[in-house]
């Protein structure tokens, strides 16, 4: 059941207290009124009594008629006395008068309505009963000063609900202007203009206190709102000017792009939100990617890091890398992602002409008959570049880590550990030389170490070729004992 409105309640309150109001005056008023009455026709009723059973002894005992009749017609309509009669001690009526308007049948009521009373007094002469007095009042007075009073009550009355819905009226015209503002100020403030502020009346007490404290709040929410709107600005701020793109995805579109994504995409000139960000995929890699997306959105997971080829505006083919996080709402439904796209182009120009330099470096160390190996400054052996098969240790091949010094000959070891710090201190080349039993046999080997310029933080380290010299010394040795050989001979015919 809808309840009335503030100003019908209003309205219902003030006229049900006007009326119980009037209504207990009246009442109240008629009170007093009879109480004025009664008092006023007991006393004249008592004081016309005692007179007329005074003057009425000796003509009643006489049986004087006339003079009786003048006495009750003298009095006739003082203090409300509308009948009088004299009787004898028998009950025998000699005199009596009665008023114009007084008319009542036989059974004593007034045919008119009226109220009378009636009282009967005993007539004594010399302490002796010789008769009786009948008074009739009427209580005509009472009910005319009821009637005007009845009237002025109502003529009070209309004219109190006349100044009283006057003035109701216009309180409620204050108070209906003051709601109606209110609830302005309410809607702009639910609508989120939190720069409205309620209005404070001292004298509305704890409606004004109710006031004071939203408007707290209000500056509270303006202050926050304000704090929010400067951080949102930094925030755009920094992503539009960001080195990466930065994009905000809906379930099928971007809804929000950075500079960088829009340049890396070529949709500088395109809103956001028109396009889908997997049109610029390119078409090798899409249904992999498209993959991995659904995956993320179907298990609420991060997106990514994934690198592909992305299909510039211009038609040029550009590499990206690409991640985003979920954005849900207060359900846990995914409404969105958070992603960055990052330039790897350069990066993968350079991996592939790395690659290319590791493919033809390999391939120029696996064209040499020698051991090649990186060595750190402590002795351990870092990385095996090349060693040929007829050039292994009986152990075999020394796996990254170990020490030199757990594979080759002690005094070999020291030496070449003296020169490896040697070419590190000073940044020159050094040379070693020993014998060493290989795979061919016992061969004889020159070791170079050259050191290499490493990235800051990283230890020295040397690269060491080491070179089979076994058949250039014997071929060496063969031709110094070929040169002394002729030398014995020629020496030899000249002294013969």
């Amino acid at each position: 059941m809808r309840l009335p409105s503030l100003r019908v309640r209003l309205i219902m309150v003030m006229a049900i207290g006007m009326v119980l109001g009037l209504a207990l005056v009246t009442a109240n008023s008629v009170r007093l009124i009879d109480d004025a009455v009664a008092k006023s026709d007991s006393e004249q009723r008592m004081q016309l009594r005692k007179a007329l059973v005074r003057l009425s002894g000796a003509p009643l005992f006489q049986r004087d008629a006339a003079t009786l009749r003048g006495i009750l017609s003298e009095v006739a309509g003082t203090g409300n006395l509308v009948y009088a009669s004299v009787r004898d001690r028998d009950g025998n009526e000699i005199a009596s008068v009665a008023s114009e308007d007084y008319t009542f049948d036989s059974s004593g009521d007034s045919p008119d309505g009226a109220v009378y009373s009636t009282t009967t007094e005993t007539i004594s002469l010399s302490n002796v009963p010789v008769g009786s007095i009948t008074l009739v009042f009427s209580d005509a007075n009472r009910t005319q000063a009821r009637r005007t009073l009845l009237h002025q009550n109502i003529v009070l009355g209309v004219a109190v609900v006349l100044v009283g819905f006057t003035i109701l009226a216009f309180v409620i015209a204050y108070i209906t202007r003051r709601m109606v503002d209110l609830r302005k100020r309410i809607s702009a403030v639910a609508a989120g203009d939190f720069g409205i502020r309620l209005p404070i009346n001292r004298s509305d007490g704890e409606l004004a206190t109710t006031a004071q404290a939203v408007n707290r709040m209000l500056d509270g929410i303006q202050e926050a709102e304000g704090r929010l709107r400067a951080s949102e600005a930094r925030y755009r701020t920094l992503a539009e000017f960001a080195p990466v793109g930065i994009t905000q995805i809906s379930p099928d579109a971007p809804t929000f792009t950075n500079r960088r994504w829009r340049e890396l995409s070529g949709i500088a000139n395109v809103p956001d939100g028109s396009a889908k960000w997997t049109a610029f995929i390119h078409p090798e890699d899409r249904q992999e990617i498209l993959d991995g997306w659904t995956r993320a959105v179907a298990q609420k997971t991060p997106y990514g890091p994934l690198e592909f080829r992305y299909l510039h505006g211009d038609g040029r083919l550009i590499w990206v890398q690409a991640q985003a996080t979920v954005q849900t709402d207060e359900d846990g439904s995914i409404v969105g992602f958070v992603g960055t796209l990052t330039d790897i182009t350069e990066r993968k120009r350079v991996e592939e002409e790395l690659r290319a330099s590791e493919a033809r470096l390999r391939a120029v160390t696996n064209a040499l008959p020698d051991v090649l190996v990186v060595v750190g400054e402590d002795g351990t052996l870092l990385d095996v570049l090349r060693i040929p098969n007829e050039l292994q240790l009986p152990s075999g091949p020394p796996p990254r880590g170990t020490d030199i010094a757990a594979f080759l000959p002690l005094d070999f070891a020291a030496d070449a550990m003296a020169a490896i710090r040697k070419a590190i201190r000073t940044g020159r080349n050094q040379t070693v030389t020993t014998e060493l039993e290989v795979a061919a046999g016992k061969r004889f080997f020159e070791a170079r170490l050259a050191p290499i310029h490493t990235a800051k933080g990283e230890p020295p380290a040397v690269v060491l070729l080491s070179r089979d010299l076994t058949e250039r010394r014997s071929a060496e040795q063969a031709l110094r004992d070929s040169e002394a050989y002729l030398r014995a001979v020629l020496l030899g015919q000249v002294a013969g």
